[in-house]
């Protein structure tokens, strides 16, 4: 069970981002961005990854509550990341939408 908790940690504090000391949400959303820029000209790539990372989002932060022992943990920024992907999926790509998102 220790090693389900390392990875329910892992996925819903998007690679321990939700571990960094302040503002955690903001590098959280950077991440989105970072997840963003290698798939946004992809077709049918960006779409399974988005879904994909909400699949993994939904079960990952609900569980990584109970571990936490915190409801809304500041530490669980999927939902940050799968919020940036979500609101930059059906704007034109360029560096000011991607700065008007963020």
């Amino acid at each position: 069970m220790k090693s389900a908790n390392f990875i329910y940690k892992v996925l819903s504090t998007f690679f321990f981002v939700g571990y960094l000391p302040f503002i955690p949400g903001t590098f959280g959303s950077l991440a989105g961005i970072a997840v963003y820029i290698p798939i946004k000209d992809s077709g049918i790539v960006y779409p399974i990854v988005l879904l994909g990372l909400l699949a993994v989002g939904l079960k990952s932060s609900s569980r990584a509550e109970a571990i936490f022992k915190q409801k809304d943990s500041p530490r669980i920024v999927i939902d940050e990341v799968c919020g940036m992907l979500l609101s930059l999926i059906f704007i034109p790509v360029s560096y000011i939408n991607i700065i008007a998102a963020f």
